[in-house]
């Protein structure tokens, strides 16, 4: 029986939003699926071995299972297959689908980053915003119209952004917001329903 490879996006409205911690509270509930993390080297990241429009796939164990590390975590988080795809700002659209070959065997992968979801669309897309925002990458307003879902982290004492429910919707938001600290009971509970509706087991 053949095997379809689900997509899931998680990208994030900014950094430091919870969205790696999401993932990995979110493995355990996804037996058999991989994760790939993206990076876009550009601007102040930019790196003199990799051009524009070149990219990378990086499988190996010893880079990919470093601790500390966000795909150290998904490693120890239950990620059946890992791969961290670190592309120029023009190699994303060859290196998307090349990534993703990696994972074909496997019932779906968690795409973590807002630049999969130009290059490629997802089954299901969530953005990660947090209670702490006060500021929105413009990548992913873009994104915020066509999200199936929009997470508020509700971070415990980092609340100095101010970003609200009501500031998600003015920004774009066309789907639900859920605000929830996302390692709560009640935030998985409900984020394993969407994910039971989402992607129904294969009969």
């Amino acid at each position: 029986m053949m095997v379809i490879m689900r997509i899931l996006a998680i990208g994030g409205l900014s950094s430091g939003v919870g969205k790696t911690t999401m993932i990995c509270w979110l493995l355990p509930c996804m037996p058999g699926w991989g994760v790939r993390k993206t990076s876009v080297r550009s601007g102040k990241k930019t790196r003199s071995d990799l051009p524009p429009d070149h990219y990378e796939i990086v499988t190996e164990p010893g880079e990919l299972q470093v601790p500390g590390k966000d795909t150290g975590r998904y490693h120890l988080a239950g990620a059946a297959t890992l791969a961290w795809l670190r592309s120029g700002p023009l190699g994303l659209a060859a290196g998307v689908p090349r990534a993703l070959e990696r994972f074909k065997a496997r019932p779906g992968v968690v795409v973590e980053g807002n630049s999969h979801s130009f290059h490629q669309t997802p089954d299901r897309m969530v953005l990660v915003a947090s209670t702490a925002l006060s500021e929105i990458k413009p990548t992913a307003r873009q994104l915020l119209p066509v999200a199936d879902l929009v997470v508020l982290n509700r971070i415990c004492g980092g609340g100095h952004g101010g970003m609200t429910r009501q500031a998600l919707v003015e920004a774009g938001a066309a789907r639900p917001v859920l605000e929830e600290d996302v390692l709560s009971q009640a935030f998985l509970q409900e984020i394993g329903r969407l994910l039971a509706i989402w992607f129904p087991p294969s009969p």
